[in-house]
């Protein structure tokens, strides 16, 4: 389980996706996928993502910058 948590001042959400033996998170239909819809909108619009790993690992990444890079959906 690959959890990530989007963070600002108005709060967080934690997203969960199920990974794969080497770890990879498979997403059949990514322009279908709601899961993967919300994530990539607080990628945008939050200020961190913690990426906590499923052997217990987290890592903190700044968001600054996310909106002006990242398209308003996944994949244009």
């Amino acid at each position: 389980m690959l959890r990530l948590t989007a963070s600002n001042k108005a709060g967080s959400r934690e997203h969960r996706f199920e990974t794969g033996e080497a770890g990879q998170v498979d997403i059949v239909d990514v322009r279908r996928s709601a899961a993967l819809q919300t994530l990539w909108n607080d990628l945008r619009t939050h200020d961190i993502v913690t990426v906590c790993y499923a052997d217990g690992r987290t890592h903190v990444v700044s968001l600054s910058g996310a909106m002006k890079t990242l398209p308003p959906r996944p994949c244009g």
